[in-house]
């Protein structure tokens, strides 16, 4: 954006907290020169949580945080960009003591132009709707896609800029109806990258409990 280079960050641990007070930030993000890419600068506004969280979310998070120790997190999913914006997919979660346990609460699509940020949709997919998307992005035809890393495959979404309303594709066509998802392919749980070169798309992702690297490229999307 603007000749820069864009970055997010999951959690940002700060220091000098107390016991009682939110010892980490949520989703950071900086600038680097491409001349200098690795010496990253905070945003104009200074280190603060680049999604942030409702009155109402901080105060329950807090409140956790100082009670349990759990709290409310937001984490970077996909970056993608169109028309000199950022589009990004961010995971709202919540996190309990203990190793790797939380749970998802929503995904919540963003765009950012270098000094606005816009919250284009603060809850797209709950858990209760056939599970969450974002785990990669790549935009084709002026569309969004997204995808969606689940047990029994890779499931596949997509929306018009301009329009937001969401398809869902089904094996044989799009509907709006993401009940009836089906897989595009096998595919890994978490940890999944899609890029477009030279007119292929890229699908990338660690084979699970292997060392292995597994590489997909197709014409089209489906």
């Amino acid at each position: 954006l603007d000749n820069k280079i864009f970055w997010l960050f999951g959690d940002t641990i700060l220091t000098n907290q107390s016991k009682t007070e939110l010892a980490e930030l949520s989703c950071t993000a900086g600038w680097s020169d491409p001349e200098e890419p690795f010496e990253i600068k905070d945003l104009d506004n200074g280190l603060q949580q680049f999604i942030p969280f409702s009155e109402s979310e901080l105060n329950i998070s807090a409140k956790a945080w100082k009670n349990s120790g759990s709290r409310l997190a937001i984490w970077p999913m996909s970056l993608v960009a169109h028309n000199n914006k950022a589009i990004g997919l961010f995971r709202k979660l919540w996190i309990d003591e203990g190793f790797l346990n939380y749970r998802y609460i929503s995904t919540v699509l963003a765009s950012f132009d270098g000094k606005n940020l816009t919250i284009d949709n603060e809850v797209l997919f709950s858990e209760s709707e056939n599970g969450l998307y974002g785990d990669a992005a790549v935009i084709d035809d002026n569309y969004l896609y997204l995808f969606g890393c689940r047990q029994n495959g890779i499931l596949l979404a997509r929306t018009g800029f301009g329009n937001s309303e969401f398809q869902f594709w089904d094996g044989i066509n799009w509907q709006l109806d993401n009940t009836n998802s089906s897989p595009i392919f096998a595919g890994p749980s978490s940890d999944f990258s899609v890029i477009k070169w030279q007119n292929k798309f890229i699908a990338i992702y660690s084979v699970p409990m292997t060392d292995s690297i597994q590489i997909l490229i197709s014409d089209s999307m489906v």
